[in-house]
Parts: C-alpha cells; structure tokens; sequence
C-alpha cells in the first residue's frame, strides 16, 4: 500500500502499481509527505466526508495515506557541554574540580565539589574557583 506521485497527482497502490497504456513519457516517484515538528509525532485524522488531516499541523492529506507515507524530519536534540577545571587547594595537596556547564541555548551553569562552594546558602554566587573562572 503506497502513494505515488503521477506527474501533478498522487495515485494509491495495493502492491505494485499498475498503469495502462504507454508510462514512457509519465513522472512516477513513491510519494511521501514531509512533517516536522519538534516535539509530537505524526498523526493521522479522519473526519467525515473521508477528508484526511496530518496532526498537528492541519495539513490535508490524500485520503487513502497511511502512517507509513509520511517521514518525520526530527530536530537533532542539542546536547550541553561539560568542561572540567582542576583547581589545586591553597591549603592541602587537594584538587577541586568545577565544571562549567553549557546549554544548548547558551547559558553556562557552575558547579565545584569544594567544601565552599557546599557552605554556600546562594549557589548562583559560586566559591572562590566559580568566580575565578567567570572572569
């Protein structure tokens, strides 16, 4: 079962797709309907009157389209980066490590596995290793 695209329209296929006459001079491709969302797969909607919709888009659709007609472009997910600093301690043979963390959107979160950064009551002030990496 599959759409395919005749020239200007769309034909619907149980199996192979059968053509009368002469198909030299004829475009014939498999048809899919392209859908991008970022977040919600595709969903088919039938109304009465045997429209068909591609949700949540709206997009009307042949009436004979399955779930298999459509290719979903997915958004790659963005995935935030981590860079780590050590920090030797001022008073032990210690080493700190604070981590820098970077979103996809931009923003940087600061994090340290000192003991000041633990004591501290505001966090988003950060230990002494934070405020040296920021600036």
């Amino acid at each position: 079962m599959a759409l395919w695209q005749l020239g200007n329209h769309l034909e619907y296929s149980i199996g192979g797709l059968n053509l009368p006459g002469n198909t030299e001079e004829k475009y014939i491709k498999r048809f899919y309907y392209k859908y991008n969302h970022p977040i919600l797969p595709p969903l088919l909607l039938e109304v009465k009157g045997g429209k068909k919709y591609l949700m949540p888009t709206w997009q009307r659709v042949h009436p004979k389209t399955e779930i298999t007609d459509i290719i979903w472009d997915k958004p790659k997910v963005k995935k935030s980066e981590v860079i780590k600093h050590e920090f030797k301690s001022s008073s032990s043979n210690k080493v700190y490590i604070t981590k820098e963390h970077i979103s996809a959107d931009g923003k940087v979160k600061y994090t340290c596995n000192c003991p000041g950064f633990f004591r501290i009551k505001d966090r988003s002030k950060g230990c002494k290793h934070i405020k040296s990496l920021e600036k």
